[in-house]
């Protein structure tokens, strides 16, 4: 390849090759698309764990709360992140779903895993050539990536919160929860089940209704945050979450 050649920085997806790893709880900010190249982890996806082989292939959503742990020494991990920008412009009703299938098993599911890997693939030869029509073959298989998620592994969520009601009634129920487990360390995933409604989902409605992600409030990371979140609510309602995050 000439030294003179380079892409043109890309704005809608990164691949990267990962090596080095942390137990790190993290909230993923865009689709993350993780082929394992070598050696195995565990995978947690909220309350979710999954085992991770070699040639597995794991999808994480945006918003999703997830961690890697229980990596051998020799993991090492292609990572494809498809961001926000070019989700909303190729599939903006992705907002609107969930992801229900976060691996696709290497030896269980050959047929999917195939159609998987046959994409991947042209997403990575391309990027070895200088031709003028390998930056669109790049793109046209991110949109083939994207495409392969959006009907083998998501799902779409209930649009309900458009109502005031609604999310009134949600916020009730969610502080009427915490006020009865004050003394327990409450889950995302604890609490969604006792709301009958996807984690992912529970996660939106923290982020667009108290403007915050539950991990932040979980770890007490934005004790300020979600007392400047309440003050429009009723003073009761503000009260009891000031009292569950001060004892976090």
């Amino acid at each position: 390849m000439s030294e003179n050649f380079t892409f043109e920085p890309r704005k809608f997806f990164e691949e990267r090759t990962l090596t080095h790893f942390s137990n790190e709880v993290r909230v993923s900010t865009s689709l993350l698309v993780l082929f394992i190249v070598n050696g195995s982890a565990t995978l947690q996806v909220y309350e979710h764990v999954y085992e991770l082989n070699q040639y597995d292939i794991a999808i994480v959503g945006p918003e999703e709360i997830y961690t890697l742990t229980q990596y051998s020494r020799n993991l090492c991990i292609l990572t494809y992140e498809l961001y926000q920008n070019f989700l909303e412009q190729l599939c903006p009703e992705i907002k609107n779903m969930y992801i229900k299938k976060h691996v696709i098993n290497a030896q269980t599911e050959q047929v999917l895993h195939t159609q998987f890997c046959t994409t991947i693939s042209k997403m990575i030869y391309p990027s070895l050539k200088k031709e003028a029509h390998a930056t669109l073959e790049i793109n046209i298989a991110y949109a083939s990536l994207l495409s392969l998620i959006v009907h083998h592994c998501a799902e779409d969520l209930e649009d309900t919160t458009n109502n005031e009601t609604y999310v009134q009634q949600r916020i009730h129920k969610i502080l009427e929860f915490i006020n009865a487990h004050y003394y327990e360390k409450i889950s995302l995933g604890t609490l969604a089940d006792y709301l009958g409604i996807h984690p992912q989902y529970l996660s939106t409605f923290f982020k667009k209704y108290l403007h915050m992600n539950f991990v932040d409030s979980e770890y007490g990371a934005l004790r300020q945050g979600v007392c400047d979140a309440f003050q429009s609510f009723p003073f009761n309602y503000g009260c009891i979450f000031k009292l569950w995050i001060c004892k976090l």
